[in-house]
């Protein structure tokens, strides 16, 4: 199973590359958001290894719709989002 991804009945739910993060760094115009995503790329950047807790993740159908995303800032030394 792909760590990236995880897919149920109706969903794909997958982790959003580092140009997707970068695009929707640029493509924002709210500039809090904008510094929130920022920080959210660094987090992924500087730990890999628990990338899954700072990228947004993106919600598509099966066939590819996109219909939505979520996203954690990241998690604290104590294991908390």
């Amino acid at each position: 199973m792909d760590e990236n991804m995880i897919k149920t009945k109706r969903l794909i739910l997958r982790m959003a590359s580092d140009d997707e993060m970068r695009a929707l760094i640029d493509e924002q115009t709210i500039d809090e958001l904008r510094a929130a995503y920022k920080e959210m790329l660094d987090g992924a950047l500087k730990n890999p290894e628990m990338r899954k807790w700072y990228v947004v993740w993106k919600m598509e159908l099966l066939d590819g719709t996109y219909v939505g995303d979520y996203s954690f800032k990241g998690i604290t030394p104590e294991g908390m989002v």
